[in-house]
């Protein structure tokens, strides 16, 4: 039930009994390159590139997404950390 789902973004209602939250904060990383096992060599370039992006984002704002104003989304671009590698 994501975003492309056709529901729209999960939200609060969604999430597991018993979790008790008052607000949802969605990051979507985006930017680093494909892998998968055609592309092994792609994984520790994908990781590193998604952890500088995530220290970057740390103080960037968040932007809310649905019709509850309880879901927060926060979009990430990893590719900027992939400068220079080519």
């Amino acid at each position: 039930r994501t975003a492309g789902g056709g529901r729209g973004p999960p939200g609060i209602p969604d999430l597991p009994h018993g979790v008790d939250a008052k607000s949802l904060v969605s990051i979507s990383i985006v930017g680093t390159p494909m892998c998968g096992p055609w592309a092994m060599e792609n994984g520790p370039r994908a990781a590193g590139a998604a952890r500088g992006a995530m220290a970057h984002a740390l103080d960037m704002p968040m932007e809310r997404v649905g019709t509850r104003g309880d879901h927060y989304l926060l979009r990430v671009d990893a590719s900027l950390w992939l400068k220079g590698e080519e």
